[in-house]
């Protein structure tokens, strides 16, 4: 995994030198009178982030059809819901920009750190042979990102006069980490007592390079200070996330049960109380998960990704430093 990574950046950090040199030759005109300048831009805005296999998790959870059914019926047997992490956040960028010739500049940045997590709760209650009952299931995701290395190369050229557009284009370095507490709780009335269970995993931080490129326009306010304004996609996709899961030991509940593994996501199906839950489910484990039980089903394993995939819209300031 590391190899692949530098092999990429080599590639990328070989093209922006070639990029540096090709320039010395580049528009003759321009370039007699054209003197290196370097520049710091701050901006900010907002972020949108797809965050991956935990949202998909959540998301099918809450909209299993039993749940689905029973909230169109207007029951009162269920309560709450299971919701995503936000896929919105807060944004910004510093860069140190170095203009190479008349058009074409590169910069190095960085951004802000992305840190997501919810705390929701279901619960679903119901009749028994002995009386009633509620189960209650608590669901606590967190998703948690470094501020990434970015490297990019821009091209741009003058739209009227004090306004300038551009394109950009560059690699990332990107790590983040997940983890999930989940409880679950059966109340058994009239006082039969309460049964509750839980269990946490988390993974370690893992990275990647990602890509990202974009448009924006520039406009001068004096000699050394821009408006910018600008919308940047991004490809980033974190895998083989490694990590520890944590719960009870089923014969003391005073005894914590741990293992080590990798996070895989997979389609799980578990029958009772009449009906079929059926979920796209989360969880570390030594080897795959497989297998089918009378009572529950896992199919469609594979390893889970961390997505940070997304776009950015932003507006700050260029201020050229010499």
């Amino acid at each position: 995994m590391m190899s692949k990574i530098l092999n990429r950046g080599t590639v990328w950090a070989l093209l922006l030198i070639s990029l540096v040199f090709l320039n010395k030759s580049a528009y003759p005109e321009e370039k007699e009178n054209f003197k290196l300048r370097l520049s710091f831009k701050l901006t900010g805005g907002w972020a949108y982030t797809s965050i991956g296999d935990i949202n998909s998790h959540l998301e099918s959870f809450n909209n299993n059809e039993t749940f689905e059914e029973d909230r169109r019926m207007g029951s009162e047997s269920i309560m709450g819901e299971i919701t995503k992490l936000n896929n919105w956040s807060s944004d910004w960028e510093a860069e140190l920009r170095l203009d190479i010739s008349p058009h074409f500049a590169v910069g190095l940045a960085t951004s802000g750190a992305l840190h997501q997590k919810n705390e929701d709760c279901l619960s679903m209650s119901g009749p028994g042979a002995w009386g009633g009952w509620t189960d209650i299931l608590t669901f606590r995701p967190e998703i948690k990102a470094r501020m990434p290395v970015k490297l990019g190369i821009y091209y741009s050229f003058p739209l009227v006069s004090r306004v300038s557009v551009f394109s950009t284009a560059g690699i990332g370095y990107y790590s983040a980490s997940i983890s999930k507490y989940e409880r679950f709780r059966e109340i058994l009335y009239p006082g039969r007592g309460i049964y509750g269970m839980w269990k946490y995993w988390e993974t370690n931080r893992n990275s990647s390079l990602g890509f990202h490129g974009g448009i924006g326009m520039e406009c001068s306010l004096t000699k050394n200070l821009a408006l910018v304004l600008e919308a940047q996609g991004r490809y980033v996709k974190i895998k083989n996330l490694k990590g520890t899961r944590q719960e009870p030991d089923s014969n003391d509940p005073f005894k914590i049960y741990e293992r080590q593994g990798t996070l895989y996501y997979y389609f799980y199906s578990r029958q009772g109380m009449g009906s079929v839950l059926s979920n796209f489910d989360l969880d570390i484990y030594e080897e795959p998960p497989w297998g089918t039980i009378p009572e529950i089903s896992i199919s469609d394993v594979r390893k889970a990704v961390i997505d940070l995939s997304g776009f950015s819209l932003r507006v700050g300031l260029r201020i050229k430093l010499f």
